[in-house]
């Protein structure tokens, strides 16, 4: 049941095959790739379709390979090819699948119970355990059973081929025991090959081990990194708005002088510009008597206007300049304060580390 629900799950919905070349679209159904591509064909190009979930797509998608589903179905073929072939049935039960349990070289048929009882008993009916390959265990020019390997020329013979001119003069030796010695030997290359693959493994397993330690190490060293040059940007940050607040205050200071008295000239100005207006409108009067009688605004009032003309023509006195040199001195001792700090921070994490 449980191989049958697999099956079920390894089978293309198109060709109700084990998938062959699996491929997967965005919805995230699977098919063979030529089952999906000939089915593609065969629709409207303007519009694609997938057949398990009829969604549609506007143009042809990409198909990518499902490779762990084809390991996956290579696996279940495998293992059911090889349950097949262990798995005999009787050459004459036709219509029911009988497992037979002997098979005769003569005959080239396998036998189940019954037909075993009522089959020949005669010497060239040589009887061996159920194989489905038969025809493989006779010789192929004299069709006689093949009893000998001959070791030069690395085949399986029959008594026939032995004493003939081909093999006369070969080593030749019985098929049991060629076969007997073949898995001695490879019983030596599995241990040889086992060891190898015990060394192997252990040593793959001790790299595995230093990748993890290693990679560890770089994420613990990342996160230390990572909150050291974000103290010191805090550091650096707290010290530009120190410096900021500094050249801000020698701003402020320095215009304090110069405020009050830029406000009273652009009053002195606006005034003078009111007074200028006032007499060009005087100058270009036609009526003489106009003229007369129109109260004059001029020089004579120049000193009323934003007290007396010398506090009106008074500079501010000099600024302080700022100084530069005292910037410079606190940014280097800051920043030593801050280089101090990081290298007793490295110090203290070598120590622990």
């Amino acid at each position: 049941m449980a191989s049958a629900g697999v099956k079920a799950e390894l089978t293309c919905s198109i060709c109700m095959g084990i998938y062959s070349d699996p491929v997967y679209l965005p919805c995230g159904h699977n098919f063979c790739k030529k089952c999906i591509t000939k089915t593609w064909e065969h629709q409207d190009e303007e519009e694609y379709t997938c057949p398990e979930c009829v969604k549609r797509y506007k143009r042809r998608v990409s198909l990518k390979k499902n490779r762990k589903l084809q390991n996956i179905a290579d696996a279940f073929l495998l293992t059911h090819k090889e349950s097949e072939d262990t798995g005999t049935r009787c050459s004459f039960c036709l219509h029911i699948y009988v497992p037979a349990i002997k098979s005769c070289l003569h005959c080239e048929a396998s036998l189940c119970d019954n037909h075993l009882i009522t089959h020949s008993r005669s010497p060239e009916h040589i009887i061996i355990e159920p194989s489905p390959y038969l025809v493989n265990k006779k010789c192929p020019v004299h069709k006689k059973i093949l009893e000998y390997y001959c070791k030069e020329d690395d085949c399986c013979i029959c008594n026939i081929c032995r004493i003939n001119r081909k093999h006369r003069e070969h080593q030749v030796m019985a098929v049991m025991e060629a076969a007997k010695k073949k898995k001695k030997k490879c019983k030596q290359i599995q241990k040889k090959l086992a060891k190898k693959h015990d060394e192997t493994e252990k040593r793959l397993q001790g790299l595995l081990r230093e990748k993890e330690k290693v990679t560890k190490r770089a994420a613990a060293e990342t996160e230390r990194v990572t909150v050291l040059f974000r103290d010191i940007r805090d550091h650096l940050d707290d010290l530009e708005k120190k410096v900021l607040s500094v050249v801000s205050t020698w701003e402020e200071k320095a215009l304090l002088p110069v405020s009050g008295l830029i406000q009273r000239l652009e009053t002195n100005r606006d005034e003078f510009s009111r007074r200028m207006g006032h007499i060009q409108e005087l100058c270009h009067m036609k009526d003489p008597i106009n003229v007369l009688q129109e109260k004059e605004s001029g020089e004579d009032s120049f000193t009323d206007v934003g007290g007396n003309e010398e506090k009106a023509e008074e500079s501010p006195h000099p600024v302080e300049e700022l100084d530069q040199t005292l910037i410079s001195l606190q940014i280097h001792r800051d920043l030593a304060d801050i280089m101090r700090a990081v290298k007793r921070r490295l110090h203290d994490d070598g120590a622990v580390g």
